[in-house]
């Protein structure tokens, strides 16, 4: 008896990742190692973080499509290389600029 395969209707998102499996070109050893030894110099922290904001935290990483801690993780990467932008300033330098 033939088994029948369930066709699954896949979202714009999941088509695009399908689609690009094509470009898919595996990491060389080199590259791998990096990876490797970058990964090993993370530290482990407990931080308390008010239930509100972590909640917030996790929706925010939700809709990236990340885990909320590689998100704070990023969060802070940004902060302490000076990248991380206040929203607010910028509006009022863009609305500023239109005048």
């Amino acid at each position: 008896m033939a088994k029948h395969r369930t066709r699954i209707r896949l979202d714009a998102f999941e088509r695009k990742v399908e689609e690009s499996l094509a470009d898919y070109v595996p990491a060389s050893e080199g590259q791998k190692k990096r990876i490797l030894q970058a990964a090993a110099k993370t530290k482990t922290i407990s931080l308390r973080v008010s239930e509100v904001i972590l909640e917030d935290l996790k929706r925010k990483a939700a809709e990236e499509g990340l885990p909320y801690q590689t998100l704070i993780s990023s969060i802070l990467h940004k902060f302490s290389a000076g990248r991380l932008v206040d929203a607010s300033a910028v509006r009022r330098v863009m609305a500023a600029l239109k005048h």
